[in-house]
């Protein structure tokens, strides 16, 4: 009976260090969007704020491309960006749905902004953003301060230029994420290490036993992320 109160009591211990390490870690990541003040937190649209509209033509939803090229220009002036998010639409996601959703089609777009720096001059920053067409949106992590402008630039293929493709719902976000995919990733960091200090010992002993641990985990984080 006393080994059993042992095991329950450390499971307890391991449990409770897993959820302050995660808890810990998903605070630092969303340390910026929680420090601002409550008017600059949430989600802005930029539909309507657009400067620049080459190879786009607005619709009452959002952008629809013309051409091969296009670029959209949105004017943000913002103190804090965290996150640009946009959805998109094409036929040839329109075509895979029908045909039970069997694609490898991806949307190819460019995102750059730019921040003022510490000197008061303009950075122009860049995220080469790249996504399956079934997703039917995307966000970029912007996480720059006073952000002056977004643009979201597409170049497609000729083989592509018959498809149509429409750019709906541009906003930024500075909204608190929490990441699954983090989460499980610093408990299993957590489960280990409390595993390799609860069975020392035997770890010491045959420490093949350590390398068995620290090969299943690892393989754990890879598939996670």
């Amino acid at each position: 009976m006393g080994w059993e109160m042992s095991i329950i009591k450390k499971s307890i211990l391991i449990l409770i260090l897993i959820i302050i390490a995660c808890a810990g870690v998903e605070l630092v990541c969303n340390f910026k969007v929680l420090s601002l003040p409550s008017e600059q937190r949430g989600e802005r649209s930029l539909l309507g704020n657009e400067s620049e509209l080459t190879g786009f033509e607005k619709t009452e939803k959002g952008y629809v491309l013309t051409g091969n090229y296009g670029k959209i220009t949105w004017t943000v002036n913002a103190a804090y960006v965290d996150k640009f998010s946009y959805q998109f639409l094409t036929t040839g996601y329109l075509e895979a749905r029908n045909r039970w959703l069997e694609t490898d089609g991806y949307l190819e777009a460019d995102i750059l902004w730019g921040e003022k720096n510490g000197f008061g001059q303009e950075e122009v920053k860049f995220a080469d953003d790249n996504n399956p067409i079934l997703l039917k949106a995307s966000t970029v992590k912007v996480g720059g301060d006073d952000v002056t402008w977004i643009s979201l630039e597409v170049n497609r293929d000729e083989s592509e230029s018959e498809e149509v493709l429409e750019i709906i719902a541009p906003i930024v976000k500075n909204t608190v994420l929490i990441n699954k995919y983090r989460i499980c990733s610093v408990a299993a960091i957590v489960l280990l290490l409390a595993l390799l200090v609860t069975f020392r010992g035997l770890v010491l002993k045959k420490i093949e036993y350590g390398f068995a641990l620290a090969a299943l985990f690892t393989g754990l984080i890879m598939i996670i992320n």
